[in-house]
């Protein structure tokens, strides 16, 4: 089972990158074991509503994800599509 934790439940996403008008947030992943596992979790986090792209490491065990601009961001949609 693979899942997502945010790096503090309580505080709102970083910004990304500068002069990009998008939100990022860095989410650590457990129970990525292959490639496919990377793909699903990053396939998941692409179906999200309001996700611009997506990008999981697999050797890190992380993710990071960019929100459209103007996008109502909530993190823990990303954890509720991952856990689905």
């Amino acid at each position: 089972m693979m899942n997502l934790s945010l790096p503090n439940e309580t505080a709102p996403p970083s910004t990304a990158a500068p002069g990009a008008g998008r939100r990022a947030v860095r989410l650590r992943v457990t129970g990525m074991k292959c490639n496919s596992c990377a793909q699903r979790v990053q396939d998941a986090l692409l179906a999200t509503p309001g996700v611009a792209s997506a990008s999981v490491q697999l050797g890190d065990a992380r993710a990071i994800v960019h929100w459209q601009t103007g996008a109502t961001t909530d993190p823990g949609a990303l954890v509720r599509a991952v856990a689905a």
